[in-house]
């Protein structure tokens, strides 16, 4: 140990950056399953699961490489079947935004099919309408040149749609 102390500072510098690692790691894996398409179930199952192992690994005595690799373990498992979950549409949404919008590229013209536009009174009372639009593709966008000298294409297109909005499921 130096005379001003370092190598503590350097010791205490990595025992923080181990905690936030694994509070990262310990959160990240939480969401992941209380996001996840599980039932309710076997979401509060897993998250209870991985929190009293999270637990585990703190507060047993004695730091061993066992409880370091069970927990890790674990993670990558999380981690692993979050990697190879797949995107899906299939839900009940809401009649507003129950279809999706699509594009047909034909030479140079785009069109833009079921662009929503709905007829709102409130909240819960609406016509749920949709159009199409074609344009030019080419004469539509524009090209801005970078610093790089690369050519940048912004993802908008000259037609009557202007919003993007989410998508909510219907809520019985």
């Amino acid at each position: 140990m130096g005379p001003d102390g370092t190598a503590k500072h350097t010791v205490r510098i990595r025992q923080v950056s181990a905690w936030l690692i694994f509070l990262a790691m310990t959160c990240w894996g939480t969401m992941a399953i209380v996001f996840s398409n599980f039932s309710a179930d076997l979401r509060c199952v897993a998250v209870g699961s991985l929190g009293l192992l999270a637990l585990g690994s703190v507060m047993l005595p004695r730091r061993n490489i066992r409880k370091i690799s069970c927990f890790l373990s674990v993670f990558a498992l999380v981690l692993t079947w979050w990697l190879t979950l797949s995107p899906s549409n299939d839900r009940d949404w809401q009649p507003d935004v129950a279809t999706l919008p699509s594009a047909t590229i034909r030479g140079r013209t785009v069109t833009v099919h079921n662009i929503r536009n709905c007829d709102y009174r409130s909240g819960s009372d609406y016509v749920v309408n949709h159009f199409r639009s074609s344009s030019d593709a080419v004469a539509s966008t524009s090209a801005v040149r970078q610093k790089d000298g690369a050519r940048h294409f912004p993802e908008s297109f000259d037609t009557d749609c202007r919003a993007f909005e989410s998508r909510n499921e219907r809520l019985d």
